[in-house]
């Protein structure tokens, strides 16, 4: 699961702006007063454990851990603790197509047809034109498909069954983000490679680079220093089981690392993709990356808001945008995590927590280029709190609006018009597969594919409520609606998601 904010990365060296705040600072001056700002904004955010790494001119500035590994537990973070970096994945798969691309094995705007021969999307003409740049940019227009990876179904089937993802807007025309898009690029990866995307991965970048305990995936059993997953319920944080579909989804948010070894990566990537003398990518590969491919159109940015970009867009495995007149390099992951770069500031930072959908990784990249930007009385100053907790649309607080909205139209002295077990059934659509209603003691209840049952409780006529029928899609609930066919029985479900990026899907048709 991914969240659209917005954050970035800098660092200090030009005598102007030296002369702007005041005098020459050094490392220890700009992070001297971070550690009681950074325990404090966690646990304004109900943050349980944290870690943050700042490089700059190749080396390390500041790292250190915060807080808890799990709630509850004294074990404490430190910069080896492993996180999962969930989006932050997808800079490493764009890295490894890149790597294939200065090999000649790969071309960013070849078909991805030419090694995946079975691929076959909405029309004819996006099947045979849709191309790697497409798939790493997020510009092919179709719907997100955020469901597939949920279901258990391997690599082949989630591709396949993109076949039946509806356009949202026109090829090459707006920007639409997809997970599913960089599982199909990661297959795509490994056809033109002749290896799976994991072991590319590990070999390609991760053990050149002495990332040693850095894993393509959630290992089994998980480690002692692993950093557990916890979400946030109203205001309650309560820890979780990671999601089950981190080995499927691995190319798009499934890769486990940290603080001290995302060092390495960035300063590869700061140096032009150079680590200790050898050249694990090439520098046009990263300026490609880098490159917006599919801009977000900013029609006015606010002045009075300094983190309002003046330009925004997508480069191949990263957002692309601007921060107090520099150029920056950055992704979220829905684990709670941020990366940042500013290349020609050659500075690089990277926040990991163990809090689901948190924004505090993306306040507190921004506090680290204030610090080399414009001073650290002023990157580490709390007034700027407010506006980020207004900013704040964690998907926890969007469902329970969203709840709340829907509650004001809800009728629910209108009776449903037939006994329960005329609802009850096998349901399918050719997206999302299959659905069971079913019928308890209690009432009806529903099961998508292979995940538990939920209640499914009457909201008004013919729709039920579910409270989270999905356990890998934490923040949706879905109201779902019986359609009578002519004959009065009931024929097909229609399903609205309740929730952060809530979209009706498909309707399911009964199937017996």
């Amino acid at each position: 699961m991914e969240l659209s904010c917005k954050h970035y990365v800098v660092r200090t060296v030009v005598s102007l702006i030296i002369m702007a705040v005041g005098s020459a600072a050094s490392a220890d001056d700009r992070f001297a007063n971070s550690k009681p700002y950074i325990t404090d904004a966690m646990r304004q955010w109900h943050v349980p454990g944290l870690a943050i790494a700042v490089v700059n001119d190749g080396q390390i500035v500041f790292i250190e851990g915060f807080g808890v590994r799990k709630l509850g537990h004294s074990a404490s973070v430190d910069s080896t603790t492993l996180f999962a970096i969930a989006s932050l994945s997808k800079s490493f798969t764009a890295a490894t197509a890149a790597i294939l691309v200065d090999e000649a094995k790969l071309q960013w705007d070849e078909p991805v047809r030419r090694h995946y021969l079975k691929l076959k999307l909405f029309d004819d003409y996006l099947t045979k034109h849709v191309s790697l740049r497409d798939l790493l940019s997020h510009r092919t227009g179709l719907a997100r498909g955020d469901l597939l990876p949920r279901r258990g179904w391997n690599c082949a089937e989630i591709i396949r069954r993109m076949q039946f993802l509806q356009p949202e807007a026109g090829f090459r025309t707006q920007f639409g983000y997809s997970n599913v898009q960089y599982i199909l690029a990661g297959e795509t990866i490994s056809r033109a490679a002749g290896k799976p995307w994991e072991e590319l991965v590990s070999q390609r970048i991760f053990a050149p680079l002495n990332m040693h305990s850095t894993v393509p995936f959630r290992p089994h059993p998980l480690p002692d220093d692993y950093a557990s997953h916890h979400r946030l319920r109203g205001e309650q944080v309560v820890a979780v089981n990671a999601e089950d579909g981190n080995r499927i989804a691995a190319a798009a948010y499934g890769i486990q690392s940290n603080a001290q070894e995302m060092t390495h990566w960035m300063k590869c990537l700061l140096a032009g993709g150079e680590y200790q003398g050898r050249q694990i990518l090439s520098t046009d590969s990263i300026n490609e990356m880098f490159a917006i491919h599919c801009s977000i159109p900013i029609r006015k940015a606010s002045p009075e808001n300094i983190y309002a970009a003046k330009f925004y867009g997508w480069g191949l495995g990263w957002g692309v945008l601007d921060y107090r007149g520099k150029k920056i390099v950055t992704h979220y992951g829905g684990s709670g995590v941020q990366i940042g770069l500013m290349p020609e500031e050659n500075l690089g930072v990277v926040v990991l927590t163990n809090l689901e959908a948190t924004n505090l990784a993306g306040m507190l990249m921004y506090d680290v280029f204030d610090a080399f930007l414009v001073g650290a009385d002023r990157a580490w100053d709390r007034g700027k709190w407010k506006l980020w907790q207004t900013a704040d649309e964690h998907p926890d607080r969007t469902l329970l609006k969203q709840r709340a909205e829907a509650q004001k139209q809800r009728q629910p002295d209108l009776p449903y018009q037939r006994p329960l077990a005329e609802y009850t059934g096998n349901y399918a659509n050719q997206l999302n597969g299959d659905l069971t209603i079913g019928q308890s003691a209690t009432g009806l209840t529903l099961q998508f594919g292979p995940n538990r049952a939920v209640p499914l409780s009457h909201w008004s006529g013919e729709t039920f409520y579910a409270r989270l029928p999905v356990v890998d899609e934490p923040y949706m609930d879905w109201l779902c609606t019986f359609k009578p066919a002519e004959n009065g029985k009931v024929e097909s479900i229609n399903v609205r998601r309740l929730g952060w990026r809530g979209k009706s899907i498909p309707p399911f048709h009964r199937q017996n």
